[in-house]
């Protein structure tokens, strides 16, 4: 892991170009940049501390040729805060080792979002079984219904049992106290 962080340090240096970095400029950066500055160091960096090759061929998915190239390689600016309508498809996903942590980067965007519009907003979670039976999504969902109220927000989640509300002891009582709505 530190060998990654430095990776992600030293291509941030190296980055000169005007526009922000997409994945694919990283990508070039450790398949041919970093692994220079590994094979340059005094000490050798063994295979099993950090294998360079198969990190890179880790990374290969993300490229924009990859399965998961859409992800990270839109050079388009995306203001979730600004935007009015954000609708997040994570279907594409959801099988994928990731999808955790894609699920939470979404939550914190809009967490981020809820605290900094004035405007009403809406959140809505649809199939949301999915995301209460990840213990930390689950954590995430009980923050957003305790303060939702406070920054002009409805939070909504969509399922077609009840059970799957009620079998989540994380937020079982914090989503049905805190509905001002339960249909």
């Amino acid at each position: 892991q530190t060998f990654i962080m430095e990776s992600i340090k030293e291509f941030i240096k190296s980055w000169k170009k005007k526009s922000d970095p997409v994945f694919d400029d990283y990508y070039a950066f450790v398949k041919k940049g970093y692994r220079k500055i590994l094979a340059s160091k005094e000490e050798t960096v063994k295979v099993e501390y950090f294998d360079v090759s198969r990190y890179i061929v880790a990374l290969e998915h993300y490229t924009s040729a990859g399965t998961y190239g859409y992800l990270l390689n839109s050079r388009e600016t995306i203001d979730v805060v600004d935007n009015r309508f954000i609708v997040f498809e994570v279907d594409q996903v959801k099988g994928d080792d990731n999808y955790p942590l894609i699920l939470l980067i979404i939550v914190d965007a809009f967490l981020e979002k809820m605290r900094k519009s004035p405007d009403f907003k809406t959140f809505v979670i649809e199939e949301a079984w999915k995301a209460l039976m990840h213990p930390h999504m689950a954590a995430f969902i009980m923050e957003i219904w305790k303060v939702a109220r406070k920054h002009r927000t409805s939070a909504v989640v969509v399922t077609q049992e009840l059970n799957d509300i009620t079998s989540s002891e994380v937020v079982k009582d914090t989503i049905i106290a805190n509905s001002s709505v339960k249909i």
